[in-house]
């Protein structure tokens, strides 16, 4: 029972740590990412689906794609980072 406890303790501080550090990623990028002429975002930057909000991102391994917002899933004790990616679908 005391574990449980802790484990839900120490899950809700790792959500919320994420959340800190998501908001200082997003600071950073606004500061030092180079201005599209004033232009700001465009419809096509941000997309909303089943209440997940999709961003467009500028760097990273993810660059030009729609992406979710990272989540934490521990499944058989192990954590993983998950995030939901938006592609239209190609056929070779």
């Amino acid at each position: 029972m005391a574990e449980a406890v802790i484990n839900e303790a120490a899950q809700m501080e790792l959500k919320h740590n994420i959340k800190k550090l998501n908001k200082v990623w997003v600071a950073q990028q606004a500061a030092t990412a180079p201005s599209a002429g004033g232009l700001g975002h465009d419809q096509n930057e941000v997309k909303y689906h089943n209440g997940i909000k999709y961003e467009r991102k500028q760097n990273g391994p993810f660059q030009g794609k729609l992406v979710s917002q990272a989540q934490i899933l521990s499944i058989d004790g192990e954590d993983y980072v998950e995030y939901r990616v938006l592609t239209k679908p190609s056929f070779f």
